[in-house]
């Protein structure tokens, strides 16, 4: 019964979201509205996308200042981005121009529209993958490894600011 329910409460959500996301008659970009996701603290975590009912209880929010949508996750009273990655460099002791290496998360690589963090930093890819070289890179556990350098198929990547507090302050909440 209960997951009949927030079946019915996503089916909804969705066609709320896509339709008044899209209502524009002139052709205008709008915002989406919705059902907004909250932390327990009152931050604004985005739009309400979809909740998976899987052992880590997926969230996704479209965060409508950035453009751009975040995966969480809760297990327990945490909740942290659902996409953890490497970031590899142009220059030693991860410093330099910072990629992302398609290999390390298919899901990221393919799918620019959404945020990804590593060590509690959000990034967003911003350009395309190209054959680049690259000489550290910068473990998702924060651990730096200089290499000999190589070349990849890596895409550039830049720091992104949110408007919430990270880590998540649970319980998260539905307006």
């Amino acid at each position: 019964m209960r997951k009949g329910m927030i079946l019915i409460i996503l089916l909804v959500v969705a066609v709320v979201v896509v339709v008044q996301a899209y209502a524009d008659p002139t052709g205008k970009p709008t915002l989406p509205q919705g059902i907004r996701a909250v932390s327990d603290n009152g931050d604004f975590l985005g739009i309400l996308v979809n909740i998976a009912l899987d052992q880590n209880t997926g969230i996704t929010t479209y965060i409508p200042s950035l453009g751009k949508f975040l995966e969480l996750r809760q297990s327990n009273d945490i909740v942290t981005a659902r996409t953890r990655f490497n970031i590899y460099f142009d220059g030693v002791n991860c410093t330099g121009t910072a990629y992302l290496w398609p290999a390390d998360n298919v899901f990221i690589a393919s799918h620019p529209e959404f945020l990804f963090v590593n060590q509690n930093t959000f990034y967003e890819r911003v350009g395309d993958f190209s054959l680049t070289e690259y000489t550290s890179r910068l473990w998702w556990d924060g651990t730096c490894e200089d290499m000999v350098t190589t070349q990849g198929m890596l895409a550039p990547i830049q720091e992104v600011q949110i408007d919430f507090t990270y880590p998540i302050v649970t319980p998260i909440g539905f307006e």
